[in-house]
C-alpha cells in the first residue's frame, strides 16, 4: 500500500494506492476499501505521527507493507513490524522518535460513555470529535446532530472542544471506522500542535473485559489492543481508557450527574430527541429507568423494529448483563415481553448477582495513562466503590456457557422468541 501525504490549506490529504496483493487481501473482508483519499485537519506532523495516521486509515486494507513518501524513525518501524506484522518504509535513521507532550485528549463521541470519560478526566483534557463529512452521498441512518449539540454544550462548560471535519469513514464500505482506534485520528493529527501524551476512549468494562459476553477476556490479551497500543506508545501518544473498569450502569450515573454536557448515545435521532427505535435506545431507556426509578410505558415493548427483534433474539443478548440489571432493577412493566425478559435474565442475575455492575473493577485502572490515573480513580470513586475480592474473582471467572445450556434459560428464550415473532 502506497500512502502519500499532500498538504492542503488546513491539513493533509492522504492518498492511497493499493497494490495487487492488497486488493486480493481485501476480497474476503467485510469492510472493503472504497475511498482512495482521506483529509485530516492538522498543522505540522512528526514523520511517525504522519505514518500512524496512514495506518489508522489503511491498515485493514494492507496485506504486507506500507510505502510512505516520508521516512519514519527506526523505532517506529520496529514497533510496526513487531506488533502489526507489517513492513513500513522508507526508514530514516536521522528521524528521532517523537517524545510525549504534557496534555491528554479524548476521542469524543457525545454519547453517555464518552461524556462519562470526559467527566472523570482532568479538566485540561482536550475533547476532539470526529465529524463525518463527505461530498459523496451514502445510505446511512447516522446523524451527527446530537453529538454536535453535545460538543457545543461541553465547550460552554469551559472545556476545550475541537470538532474536526474529515471524510475518514468514507474510505471503507460500509461507511465506518477502518479499525476501532481510527476515531482518534483527528486527535492524533493534532498531537504535535496540542502537545499530546495520550488519547482516551470511552471504552467500558463490557468491552474491555467482555462483561456480559460468553467469557471473560482481558483487553490486553486481544490483538486489537496488544498489537496497536505499542504503536501508539511509539509516537508518544498512548492509548488511555478511563472508564474501562466500570460498566454502562456507572457511566450512565456519571453522565446523569453532568446534564449540562447533553450526552446522547443515539446516533439516529435529532439534536435533542433520540430516535426511540434503535436497539441502543431500547436498552438505554431500560437502563435509565433502573438508574432513576423512572417508569417505562408498556408501549416501549410494542412494535419493535427489526434491529431490536434481531438483537433480542441473540443468545446471549448483546450486553445481557446490563440488560439483566435494567430489567430487574427498573419499576415493573405490565407487558408479556418485559416478563419474558425478566425470566430470561434471571439465571444470570441469580448466578452473579447485580451489585457488581455498580462497582469499579480496579484492573481497569491499569489502562489509564499514568499521568492522570490517580485523578481518574478519585473521580470514579464518587460513583463506584471498588469491587470486593469475591466480585472481582467472579468477573475474572465469568462464563455464560453453563447458563446458556440450562433448561430455564432455554425455555425463557423460546418464550421471548415466540413473543418477538407474534
Amino acid at each position: 500500500m502506497k500512502i502519500n501525504a499532500a498538504r492542503t490549506a488546513d491539513g493533509v490529504r492522504f492518498d492511497l494506492a493499493p497494490n495487487d496483493e492488497d486488493v486480493a487481501y481485501c476480497e474476503n473482508r467485510k469492510g472493503k476499501l472504497s475511498g482512495r483519499s482521506v483529509t485530516l485537519k492538522c498543522g505540522t506532523l512528526h514523520p511517525d505521527i504522519q505514518a500512524l495516521l496512514g495506518l489508522l486509515i489503511a491498515a485493514p486494507f494492507t496485506a504486507k507493507s506500507f510505502e510512505l513518501d516520508r521516512g519514519v524513525s527506526p523505532a517506529f518501524a520496529e514497533a510496526v513490524a513487531a506488533n502489526l506484522k507489517r513492513k513500513i518504509e522508507p526508514i530514516d535513521d536521522a528521524v528521532t522518535p517523537r517524545q510525549p507532550g504534557g496534555r491528554d485528549a479524548l476521542a469524543f463521541s457525545g454519547g453517555v460513555d464518552s461524556v462519562a470519560a470526559l467527566a472523570v478526566m482532568p479538566k485540561e483534557t482536550v475533547a476532539v470529535f470526529l465529524h463525518r463529512v463527505s461530498d459523496v452521498e451514502t445510505k446511512s441512518m447516522y446523524r451527527a446532530d446530537a453529538a454536535l449539540r453535545s460538543c457545543e454544550a461541553v465547550r460552554a462548560t469551559g472545556r476545550e472542544m475541537i470538532v474536526a471535519d474529515t471524510d475518514l469513514e468514507h474510505v471503507r464500505t460500509p461507511v465506518g471506522f477502518p479499525i476501532d482506534w481510527s476515531n482518534a485520528a483527528p486527535a492524533v493529527a493534532l498531537a504535535d500542535e496540542l502537545g499530546l501524551r495520550s488519547v482516551s476512549f470511552g471504552m467500558i468494562a463490557e468491552s474491555a473485559f467482555h462483561l456480559g459476553h460468553h467469557h471473560y477476556s482481558d483487553l490486553a490479551s486481544r490483538a486489537i489492543y496488544r498489537s496497536w497500543a505499542p504503536v501508539f506508545d511509539a509516537v508518544g501518544v498512548s492509548i488511555s481508557l478511563p472508564t474501562a473498569g466500570v460498566s454502562e450502569v456507572v457511566t450512565s450515573r456519571i453522565a446523569a450527574a453532568y446534564p449540562e454536557m447533553l450526552a446522547q448515545s443515539c446516533v439516529r435521532g435529532t439534536g435533542d430527541t433520540p430516535c426511540g427505535r434503535c436497539f441502543k435506545c431500547f436498552r438505554k431507556t431500560l437502563l435509565d429507568a433502573a438508574v432513576t426509578g423512572r417508569k417505562v410505558a408498556p408501549s416501549h415493548f410494542d412494535n419493535l423494529n427489526p434491529e431490536v427483534v434481531r438483537r433480542l433474539g441473540e443468545r446471549p443478548i448483546h450486553h445481557e448483563a446490563v440488560l439483566a440489571y435494567s430489567i430487574h432493577r427498573m419499576p415493573p412493566v405490565d407487558h408479556p415481553l418485559y416478563r419474558a425478559l425478566f425470566d430470561l435474565t434471571r439465571p444470570l442475575a441469580d448466578a452473579y448477582g447485580l451489585d457488581y455492575l455498580d462497582r469499579l473493577y480496579t484492573r481497569g485502572l491499569d489502562y489509564v495513562h499514568a499521568s492522570h490515573r490517580d485523578e481518574v480513580a478519585r473521580n470514579l470513586s464518587r460513583f463506584a466503590a471498588p469491587m470486593s475480592l469475591s466480585e472481582a474473582q467472579g468477573l475474572a471467572d465469568w462464563s455464560l456457557d453453563g447458563i446458556l445450556a440450562e433448561a430455564p434459560y432455554q425455555t425463557a428464550g423460546q418464550k421471548v422468541q415466540a413473543l418477538l415473532e407474534a
